[in-house]
């Protein structure tokens, strides 16, 4: 949680190609997404749950090091600001109100939502609608991260090429057949095949992130981001909880497409931007 800004920051100060950077950057969470459970649950089967910390500790202080020798140093934006005055009540508002910024966050909470309630309940989806094994959707589940993976730095790059808006409405629309075609379809092909239409729509991050850094001056940037970082995934949080209500509700075809339709309204939401020249 404290890394993730920073990095963006420095990322967004160091490469033209913003998107890409980002994109590569939000990968590493694929692929740990991808290789860590995998991994801690072995080290804690053999040794113990308090064993299979020790490698992420280890990982953390072999970065630690390699950052501490390879990243050279850069100057501070306002090195003579006191900490304080950056997070004024009035200051933080005056930066949420802006509407490039306010719709860039109304679209991240939607992408956020999204994300979050896929990683909590696709295996349990998969087994409840598809009646796989807990094996078999856990290994969709490993297609999905590895999909995920694969798209991201190709979102971001195509954002720096076609721009922000473009790549995120091919996003969101790949939300809306991807989760569309999962509630609608059983055949296990077409499900595997929405499976690698959802993580392309969950490779949202490049091209949303350097939305904001495109919106935000230089010397605002660390705070500016953080701050929308943090209203979009208290919100985005909320995915866990009213995605499971629904599916305790109503079933999990209304759970997932109600993903569908939130990632539907800010396709809208985008086209209506464009059409009407709203510069959002």
């Amino acid at each position: 949680g404290l890394h993730y800004t920073v990095g963006t920051t420095l990322l967004t100060k160091l490469f033209d190609g913003t998107g890409r950077a980002i994109g590569i950057h939000v990968t590493g969470g694929s692929i740990a997404g991808l290789f860590a459970p995998v991994v801690a649950a072995a080290i804690a089967v053999r040794f113990g749950w308090r064993w299979a910390l020790v490698p992420p500790a280890a990982v953390a202080l072999v970065i630690f090091l390699l950052l501490l020798v390879a990243l050279r140093p850069t100057e501070p934006e306002q090195p003579g600001l006191q900490m304080r005055n950056r997070f004024r009540p009035g200051a933080l508002r005056s930066l949420l109100g802006r509407p490039p910024i306010a719709y860039t966050t109304v679209l991240a909470t939607v992408a956020a939502f999204a994300w979050q309630a896929t990683a909590s309940f696709y295996p349990t989806y998969l087994v409840a609608t598809r009646g796989l094994s807990v094996e078999a959707a856990s290994a969709l589940f490993s297609l999905y991260f590895v999909v995920l993976g694969l798209f991201q730095p190709l979102s971001g790059w195509l954002s720096d090429r076609l721009g922000r808006d473009t790549v995120i409405a091919l996003t969101m629309l790949a939300g809306v057949v991807g989760y569309g075609a999962l509630t609608l379809v059983q055949w296990l092909p077409a499900t595997i095949g929405a499976i690698v239409v959802t993580g392309f729509a969950m490779s949202w991050g490049g091209p949303i992130q350097s939305r904001f850094m495109d919106r935000l001056t230089d010397d605002e940037r660390g705070t500016g981001f953080g701050l929308v970082r943090t209203v979009y995934m208290l919100v985005g949080a909320l995915g866990s909880g009213v995605v499971g209500t629904l599916a305790d509700l109503a079933g999990w075809t209304v759970a997932f497409g109600f993903i569908a339709a939130l990632m539907a309204l800010s396709l809208v939401a985008l086209a209506t931007n464009r059409v009407l020249g709203l510069d959002l």
